[in-house]
C-alpha cells in the first residue's frame, strides 16, 4: 500500500535509493537492512537529495519495517486532509451561526435561532463538518459575548466529532491584518485561540474573503497564518482564496507558496464566477440581455452552456487539484421557479450548476462541500422557504439541501 502522508521540514535523516524510501525513524540496522535490499535488487545508487517541504512517496512493501504511526490530528500532506486515524478527510457540512446577541452581520434572521443545541441534527444529515459564520458584533454586542457563544457553539459541535471552521466574518478587505480597520478581527482571535488551543477539531479561517484581488493576499495569509501558529502551532489554517474566495488563475503562485507551509487549507467559494478568469471562459464567460446588461453563463436561453461551464469548472479544478482545497461556500437561491420574482436572469443558475457540479466532482478531487446557509433564513437556505433553518421540519429540503444531501452519502 503506497503511503503519502510525510512532509519534510529537514531533509536530515531521510536515506533515498533509486526512488524509494527509508524514513528517519528507522533504526541504524533497519537502515543498513533496507540497503542492502536495494543493493541485492541492484538498485543501490547515490542517494539523491530531499529537499525541505518535499512530500515523500513510499511503498511499505518495499521497507523491511513498519511504516510511521498516523498523526494523532487532524493535518494536511500534500493536497489531502488527513483525520486523527490518518484516513482522507472530506469536509461536508454548511455554514452556520453561533448564538449570540444578533448583529449586522448575524446569520440568524429566523428569530434569532443559530446552529446550536441543534448536533443532532447535523448529525442526522450527515455533516461532519460546519462553518461557523461569526458576526461582527453589533450594536450593544460586546466582543466577549461573540466569543462565549462562538465557543459554546464549538464545544458542542467538537465533543461530537463535527470539525469547526471558525471564519470571522468581517466586510473589511483588501487590508494588511495589522491595519487598525481590522482591530476587531486581531480581537476576536486573540480572545478564541487561547481557549480552542489544542483542539484539532478546530481550524481557523481569519477572515472571510478577505482580498477582492489578488495583490497582497498572500502577505495578508502568511500574517493570518502567523498570527494563529503564535498560540497553537498545529492547528489547521484555512485561507479563502483572493476575489472574494473565487480564485485565479494568476494567484495560484501565491497560493502553492502558502499551502507549502504547514497545515494550511485553502477555501474555494464556488458560486462558478473563476469562469470569468481570462484564463479560463475570459469574455465568453458573459451573455448580453439586449436592454439591460451583461451576465455570467450560463444562459438560460442556451441549455448547451450548461455544460460549457461545467467544462470550466473542471478546467480550474485540474488547474488546483494539487493543493489542498476545500470548497467552503456553495449555494443558490431555494425559490427556483420565481427566482425571487426577478425576471432578469441573475446568478441562480450560474450559482446552481456551480453547486452541483461541486456534488458530482466530490469523490473526483476531494474538495468536499459547506453549503451557504444552514440558519441564515434567506433565499439560500437549505429548507424551502426564506423563514427555515436546516433543522426546521415544517417544510422540505431546497434543492441545494438535497444537492447537500447527496453530498453527504457519499463521505
Amino acid at each position: 500500500m503506497t503511503i503519502e502522508h510525510e512532509k519534510v521540514l529537514s531533509g536530515d535523516g531521510w536515506l533515498r535509493i533509486a526512488g524509494r524510501l527509508c524514513p528517519p525513524g528507522a533504526t541504524a540496522t533497519q537502515r543498513g537492512v533496507f540497503a542492502s535490499k536495494m543493493a541485492a535488487a541492484n538498485k543501490m545508487t547515490t542517494a539523491s537529495v530531499i529537499h525541505p517541504g518535499e512530500i515523500l512517496h513510499y511503498d511499505t512493501a518495499d521497507l523491511p519495517f513498519v511504516a510511521p504511526p498516523a498523526p494523532v490530528k487532524f493535518s494536511v500532506f500534500g493536497n489531502a486532509i488527513l483525520d486523527p486515524a490518518g484516513k482522507r478527510f472530506i469536509p461536508v457540512g454548511a455554514n452556520v451561526a453561533p448564538q449570540i446577541i444578533e448583529g449586522p452581520y448575524g446569520f440568524t434572521q429566523v428569530g434569532g435561532q443559530s446552529a446550536a443545541g441543534h448536533v443532532a441534527d447535523a448529525q442526522a444529515l450527515g455533516w461532519n463538518t460546519i462553518r461557523i459564520t461569526v458576526p461582527v458584533p453589533g450594536v450593544g454586542v460586546s466582543m466577549d459575548q461573540t466569543v462565549a457563544g462562538t465557543k459554546f457553539l464549538i464545544d458542542e459541535y467538537t465533543a461530537k466529532g463535527i470539525v469547526c471552521i471558525v471564519e470571522y466574518h468581517s466586510p473589511i478587505q483588501n487590508l494588511p491584518l495589522a491595519s487598525p480597520s481590522r482591530r476587531d478581527t486581531r480581537e476576536f482571535w486573540a480572545k478564541l485561540l487561547p481557549l480552542v488551543k489544542g483542539n484539532t477539531y478546530v481550524w481557523a479561517n481569519v477572515s472571510n474573503e478577505p482580498f477582492s484581488q489578488d495583490a497582497g493576499w498572500y502577505d495578508f495569509s502568511v500574517e493570518c497564518v502567523n498570527f494563529v501558529r503564535a498560540i497553537d502551532l498545529d492547528m489547521i489554517v484555512v485561507c479563502d482564496m483572493p476575489n472574494n474566495g473565487q480564485g485565479s488563475v494568476a494567484s495560484i503562485p501565491d497560493m502553492t507558496e502558502l499551502a507549502a507551509n504547514r497545515n494550511i487549507v485553502l477555501s474555494w467559494h464556488n458560486y462558478g464566477a473563476v469562469i470569468r478568469d481570462n484564463s479560463i471562459g475570459g469574455d465568453q464567460a458573459m451573455y448580453l440581455v439586449p436592454n439591460v446588461g451583461w451576465f455570467m453563463r450560463p444562459d438560460p436561453s442556451v441549455l448547451s452552456d450548461i455544460v460549457q461551464v461545467n467544462e470550466w469548472l473542471t478546467q480550474w479544478a485540474e488547474m488546483v487539484k494539487g493543493l489542498p482545497v476545500i470548497i467552503g461556500e456553495a449555494g443558490f437561491d431555494w425559490d427556483s421557479s420565481a427566482r425571487r420574482g426577478n425576471t432578469v436572469p441573475r446568478g441562480y443558475l450560474l450559482e446552481r450548476t456551480a453547486a452541483i457540479w461541486s456534488l458530482n466532482k466530490l469523490t473526483k478531487y476531494g474538495f468536499g462541500l459547506l453549503a451557504w446557509h444552514g440558519t441564515e433564513g434567506g433565499i439560500y437556505s437549505l429548507r424551502r422557504g426564506d423563514a427555515t433553518v436546516f433543522y426546521s421540519t415544517h417544510t422540505e429540503p431546497s434543492d441545494m439541501g438535497q444537492v447537500l444531501a447527496q453530498a453527504a452519502s457519499l463521505v
